[in-house]
């Protein structure tokens, strides 16, 4: 279960990553 957690946390910080650089090009062009 501890592994799962894991998991997600990693992915869940991946799709905030892929999120903010949406932004960040958004804004920027």
């Amino acid at each position: 279960k501890i592994g799962d957690v894991i998991v997600k946390n990693i992915l869940g910080t991946g799709v905030d990553v892929i999120a903010t650089r949406n932004l960040y090009k958004k804004e920027v062009s």
